[in-house]
């Protein structure tokens, strides 16, 4: 069910065991003009804060190991580890162009490095494969609450962008669910997947993270019998983030993605995945007119399946 890369055939044999690696890194610079309230609105119920612009630039790589197995007619389980690495270098001056030390960054300055585990997810489901060279697939999983999670709101300053991508896990266990549809038109392979992850209740900290839907289409073939090549494109929408009565920007955008699959043999086979952004805007108390950002992630993942 490995979506947004060359392996979007969805089907997993009985008895097969099949163990991916995956390695990924992001960048992401952005720009934002930022003030009372829409900053630190904590900080900003006790003292005002003159109009700032925010500019920097977040780096995460990603370690996902993944284990699926098939049994009897097109079921399979499946469970996966994240572990993360996350960078921010921030810088913010003020409207003249001065630098600026706001108050809601003291004591962070060793904060924005983190490494860590995030949400482990456990999931399950079902193929069919239908005459005509159809494969659906519904995939059915529950994200567990390991990861690492902010204990205090705004604990990272900036409402949004901070506190959303330096929270490794959600403290929280969240439904997800995910159908992949694959047509095989020879040489090509066409395929479209949706993907939700859905928000039942905050966690023990009152912190409750925005559902998400995510869709992605493209198409894929091979090129001899050892390389496979993808173009599609995807999009992703997460509703805002709550902490008790305050809310988190969501966001929207639409990427390009670009994948080249190299088999190496019977049991082996490399992948490598790129995301580009077309576009992306932000849902909620932050107004998109003062946030611009840009962002492109790149995945390598090693595969083995007896």
């Amino acid at each position: 069910l490995q979506v947004g890369g060359t392996t979007t055939n969805p089907w997993i044999h009985p008895n097969q065991l099949r163990i991916d690696f995956q390695s990924t890194a992001m960048g992401m610079g952005f720009a934002s003009d930022v003030g009372c309230p829409t900053v630190d609105p904590a900080g900003c119920a006790e003292e005002d804060l003159p109009d700032h612009r925010q500019e920097g630039r977040f780096n995460w790589v990603r370690g996902l190991l993944r284990a699926s197995y098939g049994f009897g007619d097109g079921w399979f389980v499946a469970g996966s580890v994240p572990v993360d690495y996350r960078q921010l270098h921030l810088s913010t001056i003020l409207e003249d162009g001065s630098p600026y030390s706001p108050p809601y960054l003291e004591g962070y300055e060793d904060g924005l490095e983190k490494v860590g585990i995030g949400d482990v997810e456990l999931s399950g489901g079902h193929v069919w494969r239908w005459p005509g060279e159809w494969s659906v697939a519904l995939r059915l999983g529950v994200s567990l609450p390991t990861g690492i999670v902010a204990t205090e709101r705004f604990q990272m300053g900036r409402v949004g962008s901070f506190q959303r991508q330096f929270q490794f896990g959600t403290g929280s266990s969240q439904p997800a669910v995910a159908v992949v549809v694959v047509k095989g038109i020879a040489p090509w392979r066409v395929y479209s997947s949706v993907t939700t992850r859905l928000s039942v209740s905050p966690n023990a900290f009152g912190y409750q993270p925005g559902t998400f839907l995510g869709l992605e289409a493209g198409v894929s073939r091979e090129l001899g019998s050892s390389w496979d090549l993808l173009a599609g494109l995807s999009f992703g929408h997460g509703e805002p983030d709550r902490w008790d009565d305050w809310s988190y920007p969501g966001s929207e955008s639409l990427d390009a993605t670009a994948a080249v699959t190299r088999h190496l043999g019977v049991n082996w086979l490399i992948e490598w995945q790129v995301y580009s952004q077309i576009w992306e805007t932000l849902i909620g108390p932050v107004g998109e007119e003062s946030n611009t950002s840009s962002k492109t992630q790149v995945t390598m993942g090693v595969s083995w399946r007896n």
